[in-house]
């Protein structure tokens, strides 16, 4: 009995030791004035977006974009220079493509269907999508 209380109190004392070092000073961190900081601009993203989104590239990474595309060569879906490609004379570009995320859709590129990307928020497909249209090539194609 005396073993078995024992190991019970180590246990407590070790997950306690274990919690505290892992604490991140929340509290501390509240109390404390906070100064505002200059928002940074990245120029190779949409940059009216009023939340505190991640630069497009590492957004993308997080949605799981980069699990059917990539910049420059087809995979499960088409290239993002592709894309760009094709959509940059169309002004209802960034509207057409953000419900196609949205909604998923198939035939622009081929028969793959693009399933609806649901977990994205509308701002966040569109922040997406102007990103992307961004990509499209700056040389002529020979």
């Amino acid at each position: 009995m005396k073993n078995s209380t024992a190991l019970r109190i180590a246990y407590f004392l070790i997950t306690s030791i274990a919690l505290t070092a892992c604490n991140d000073n929340t509290r501390q961190n509240m109390n404390q004035e906070q100064t505002p900081q200059e928002p940074q601009v990245n120029s190779a993203s949409p940059t009216h977006s009023t939340d505190a989104r991640p630069p497009a590239p590492a957004f993308a990474q997080q949605k799981n974009c980069f699990s059917c595309h990539t910049r420059d060569a087809k995979m499960v879906g088409p290239a993002w220079t592709s894309i760009a490609e094709k959509y940059k004379n169309d002004k209802d570009a960034v509207t057409k493509l953000t419900a196609k995320v949205l909604s998923g859709g198939s035939g622009s590129f081929g028969p793959v269907v693009m399933p609806p990307q649901a977990h994205l928020k509308p701002e966040e497909a569109q922040y997406l999508v102007e990103w992307i249209l961004s990509q499209a090539p700056t040389t002529p194609k020979k």
